[in-house]
């Protein structure tokens, strides 16, 4: 999902010889374009536009978001609208749940399973296409969250459309409750990344933790939904807001320090957050409808997924108490 809260670089002059955009650095010769080689020198120089690799989940590091990197400087050469590239992953996640629909043939279950991909990639890049070119805005991160959920959304209705015609309207059931522990999932998930990253960056020594996300005066509902989205997460902050403090008045005059503890405590319990990825969403539908049994998947959500979004609750209780502590230790 779209960071709202980073600021985007300036756009990149198309117009301009590469040698003025670069500052007459050389660039490597190579089978890549010098649109993509100026791509990836900002991705080296920039870490407005690179992704914390170390909270990276496995499918994320090392299929989507590879591709999602290659794709992003074309579709900035194109000058694609980053929005525009949220709609068409939204359309792919449209085309996706046509093919779940169809579940008991597994040749659709498997273009399902390509469509919710290629959504993936999409959604990988609109982000990283709107801090290249400058386009991050308050309204844009609603859009990509809204077309993230629609994915979802149509996927689950689609299955549930199915299923009720075989096993009746009980069924819509079991949906609704697996579609309403997804969104909860999701925003608390996202929570526990853009938090990490902020802390991480230094931009949550500047920051009220309370405010996720910009207010754009352009963006009219769109940024009162971001705020509702901002609400909705707050249950699940990582930290409360006294630690909060602590760390950040410590952080003011010393702030590699403030960004390795926050780190140190809470690296490995992101990485934990991601059992409630998309992606992983995304396998386990895949993996109940080629079985022929996606109730299976909508009961492993409201259970199991449940399970674990109440134990990495419990969990970051303990990393914020053990960073109280530190911080006490250290004088914060």
């Amino acid at each position: 999902m779209r960071d709202a809260a980073s600021q985007g670089l300036p756009s990149v002059d198309k117009t301009r010889p590469i040698d003025q955009i670069t500052g007459g650095q050389t660039l490597a010769t190579g089978t890549s374009s010098p649109w993509e080689q100026v791509w990836q020198s900002r991705m080296d120089n920039n870490k407005e536009i690179k992704r914390t690799i170390e909270i990276e989940e496995f499918t994320n590091r090392y299929l989507i978001h590879p591709i999602s990197g290659r794709l992003v400087p074309l579709l900035h050469r194109l000058d694609v609208h980053p929005n525009t590239v949220s709609l068409t992953g939204a359309l792919c996640g449209a085309i996706a749940a046509l093919c779940y629909f169809n579940y008991d043939n597994r040749h659709a279950a498997i273009a399902g399973l390509i469509f919710m991909l290629g959504w993936h990639v999409l959604d990988g890049a609109d982000g990283q296409l709107a801090r290249l070119s400058g386009k991050v805005t308050a309204s844009g991160y609603v859009i990509d969250g809204i077309c993230d959920y629609t994915t979802f959304i149509l996927v689950y209705v689609a299955l549930a459309l199915r299923m009720s015609a075989s096993h009746g309207t009980g069924m819509w059931i079991i949906v609704v409750m697996a579609g309403m522990s997804h969104m909860v999932q999701a925003a608390a998930f996202e929570l526990q990344r853009a938090s990490y990253n902020k802390w991480i960056s230094g931009k949550a020594l500047a920051d009220d933790m309370s405010r996720d996300k910009p207010r754009d005066p352009s963006a009219g509902a769109l940024s009162g939904m971001a705020r509702i989205y901002a609400l909705a997460q707050r249950p699940f902050r990582p930290i409360p807001d006294e630690i909060g403090k602590r760390l950040r008045t410590f952080g003011l005059s010393n702030a590699d320090q403030a960004a390795e503890a926050y780190r140190k405590y809470f690296r490995r319990g992101v990485l934990r957050w991601s059992w409630l990825s998309a992606n992983n969403h995304t396998i386990a539908i895949f993996v109940a409808c080629y079985l022929g049994y996606p109730t299976l998947y909508f009961l492993f959500e409201i259970f199991a997924l449940n399970a674990a979004l109440v134990f990495l609750v419990r969990m970051n209780r303990a990393q914020a108490e053990s960073l109280s502590g530190w911080l006490a230790v250290n004088g914060g």
